[in-house]
């Protein structure tokens, strides 16, 4: 049995062979699973692929990628594909690009074939909309524009920037990032602060992070949490209806006394 997938779109091309291959495991929990690229290739160990099964009987699953970019793998290769697909193991092939008489020789031989090409603009903005749903958060339809501008249709890419964005998604899943008109994210270290103040160690974390990756530096962030730690220690031996005294903004003295509890003075 022989399987083809392939396309430039390598991104969806590797999901659908993590697929496949998850398929077949959760399908025979005793299948042998052999990976192998161009570089490991022998044509001696390949061809035991077709003859036999396992030493109990039970299936393989032979993973070949990229064995076709080179000429004498698939010189050998195409000269059995009738034994490669008609044996009792599975065969899947993953490969970027075929010249087109090798696919075509591929086509005819194989039990299915896949193919990924890139994605449309529109289908690349429709793709991101439903992947950062996924993740937890929304994507506006300028987000989602500026970003196809920035990766193109390298979904590798987007889904790098998809994962700094799902970093901002704390707290409730409406809570959005918001950016400048130049592109670059706003952030409230204040925000950080409360977390804190909270002792909220999730929320906490992800706003670090998201402050880090926004190039907020690691000393700004520690005079921030300081000048929250200060303002607790102040209101702690400070007894309530002496704000004057404390010198903070009323606001700040509220807000930093409903945090009081969370802390003992030690």
């Amino acid at each position: 049995m022989l399987y083809l997938v392939f396309g430039k779109d390598t991104y969806r091309s590797r999901k659908k062979l993590r697929e496949l291959e998850d398929f077949f495991v959760k399908k025979n929990s005793r299948l042998g699973i052999y990976k192998v690229g161009a570089d490991e290739f022998s044509p001696s160990d390949f061809e035991e692929f077709w003859r036999a099964n396992n030493l109990f009987g039970n299936k393989n699953l032979i993973i070949g990628e990229g064995l076709f970019s080179d000429k004498a793998i698939a010189d050998f290769l195409l000269k059995n594909l009738e034994k490669i697909s008609s044996s009792g193991n599975i065969f899947i092939f993953w490969e970027e690009e075929l010249a087109e008489s090798i696919l075509s020789a591929l086509k005819t031989a194989a039990e299915k074939v896949q193919k990924f090409e890139p994605l449309s603009r529109i289908e690349l903005e429709k793709w991101l909309g439903e992947k950062a749903r996924e993740r937890g958060f929304e994507l506006a339809l300028a987000e989602r524009a500026e970003l196809v501008e920035k990766c193109g249709s390298d979904l590798w890419c987007l889904d790098g920037e998809l994962e700094k964005r799902s970093l901002a998604a704390v707290g409730s899943q409406n809570e959005r990032k918001v950016f400048k008109r130049q592109g670059k994210e706003e952030i409230n270290l204040f925000q950080l602060c409360d977390a804190f103040a909270q002792r909220n160690k999730r929320q906490l974390w992800l706003l670090f992070q998201r402050a880090l990756l926004l190039g907020v530096s690691a000393e700004e962030i520690f005079w921030k949490l300081w000048w929250q730690t200060k303002n607790l220690l102040l209101l702690k031996n400070l007894p309530l209806g002496r704000a004057a005294k404390s010198g903070l903004h009323p606001f700040v003295e509220k807000k930093t006394r409903s945090f009081l509890k969370n802390f003992k003075e030690k």
